[in-house]
């Protein structure tokens, strides 16, 4: 009894062999009639002529084209136009559709629209307080962002229109919060702050929110009244 190994799978993990070695390796023992990586290359071949041999009667098989009906004998253009079949018309490409979207921009929300307003509002509200602020044009467009944020807080956060509008006028009314919400999302950022914050300035009826200074604030303000204004 011996063992039969394919010989392409033990030649292949021989890496210590140097490959003209390899290249004269052989066996004294006859190979195998029945060894298994013959019988399966056999039936690989087997498969790919059955393959090929229903492809080639496949396309034997085919049924030629009818032939065109042969135009009238009065030679009526109209009636042979109708026979005739329709030429597909030309479909736009990928690149074409993409061109046309640039060309028609989708606006969502239109000056019209409450999500457009009052971003417009909170733009106007930021100007009012810094001339130089970095805010969008007053279109449609170019503050659809705006807008976008918006209709987040009024569909997922179920705010309504105007207490947006009220949390716009406390924010840019307050010393501190003016300087910290400079766009929608920064507003609906700090949402639950700003009402809290709100509430405690109706309860007080400041004018602003009573802030605390911090430690030590007292002795810079005595040091720079002794000091004076710099020339």
């Amino acid at each position: 009894p011996y063992l039969a190994v394919n010989p392409e799978t033990w030649l292949k993990y021989q890496t210590y062999i140097r490959k003209d070695k390899l290249e004269k390796q052989n066996s004294k023992i006859p190979e195998p009639k029945n060894a298994p990586w013959v019988a399966k290359n056999n039936t690989a071949d087997d498969l790919a002529t059955k393959n090929v041999a229903k492809q080639q009667s496949a396309t034997i098989n085919v049924p030629s084209p009818s032939p065109s009906p042969s135009p009238s004998p009065s030679g009526d253009i109209e009636s042979s136009s109708q026979n005739a079949p329709m030429s597909p018309e030309p479909q736009p490409t990928g690149l074409d559709e993409e061109k046309q979207q640039q060309e028609q921009p989708d606006i969502k929300f239109d000056e019209s629209s409450v999500q457009y307003k009052l971003a417009f509002y909170l733009r106007g509200k930021i100007l009012a307080n810094l001339p130089s602020a970095r805010v969008p044009e007053p279109d449609p467009k170019s503050i659809e962002k705006w807008s976008l944020e918006i209709d987040r807080m009024i569909r997922l956060d179920a705010r309504a229109p105007t207490d947006i509008r009220d949390m716009i006028d406390f924010s840019q009314s307050d010393s501190f919060w003016r300087a910290n919400i400079l766009s929608p999302r920064k507003l609906r950022e700090k949402w639950e702050t700003l009402v809290l914050q709100s509430q405690r300035w109706k309860q007080t009826g400041a004018q602003e929110p009573t802030r605390q200074k911090p430690k030590g604030f007292a002795a810079i303000e005595r040091l720079a009244a002794k000091v004076g204004d710099y020339p």
